[in-house]
């Protein structure tokens, strides 16, 4: 009969043990479903990233992108950034995780806290800022910018319009250029050519040309005016 008791006892124990491993087993995997990590490093071909988590780390995984379809968006995330772990097989291991990015951390703040504004700003200093209170579009380009359109452009402003640069301004057309004005029509500048390269030859309008009316030489002008042929 004690015999009999101690097998019971022992058959409970290793059910008991069985059951504990199990629990722990999914204890083990819940916690994994759900990682904080931080962005180690991306693969050969910028698609990827390696995330640290603790003492381990992922093999190379996707992120979660704004947008995978028709329309793409490619975003690389920063080393170092901070993501969390999706982990799609259950907790099972982190080869089939995924990464969600877009926390913030001490290395990467936000760069303004109002909620007024939408801003995004870049490593090089480059901002594009929206201020939907002073309905206020910024932006603030640290190099170039080119813009390339294939069909017709349009730009149509309710106020004054102001278009300054520190150095030349060049406008081509393979077709006509108009400018028309219901108010003045200023033009400013040391020289004006009209097809001409500037030659002295080309002058159209300086101190020793003759008035065909008064038979005089006309005023001194503030600038000179060359045209050639056209």
């Amino acid at each position: 009969m004690n015999e009999r008791i101690g097998n019971l006892i022992n058959e409970l124990q290793q059910q008991v043990i069985k059951q504990a491993s199990t629990l722990n087993e999914h204890q083990r995997r819940l916690d994994n479903i759900i990682i904080p990590g931080k962005v180690k490093s991306l693969s050969a071909d910028n698609k990827r990233i390696v995330v640290t988590h603790g003492s381990c780390q992922t093999p190379e995984i996707k992120w979660l992108a704004p947008s995978a379809g028709d329309v793409t968006e490619y975003r690389a995330p920063s080393i170092g950034e901070q993501v969390i772990l999706l982990n799609l097989t259950g907790g099972k291991d982190t080869s089939k995780c995924v990464a969600l990015t877009g926390l913030t951390s001490a290395n990467f703040p936000f760069a303004v806290a109002d909620p007024n504004k939408h801003i995004r700003h870049y490593p090089d200093g480059t901002t594009a800022s929206y201020d939907h209170q002073e309905k206020t579009l910024s932006l603030d380009l640290a190099g170039d910018a080119v813009i390339n359109v294939k069909g017709n452009a349009d730009i149509a402003t309710g106020s004054n319009t102001n278009v300054m640069a520190k150095g030349d301004v060049t406008v081509k057309a393979d077709g006509n250029v108009s400018v028309e004005s219901k108010g003045t029509a200023s033009v400013k500048g040391s020289k004006v050519l009209l097809n001409s390269s500037g030659a002295g030859t080309d002058e159209l309008i300086n101190a020793s040309v003759i008035c065909p009316f008064t038979k005089l030489p006309h005023v001194k002008p503030g600038i000179k005016v060359f045209g050639g042929k056209g």
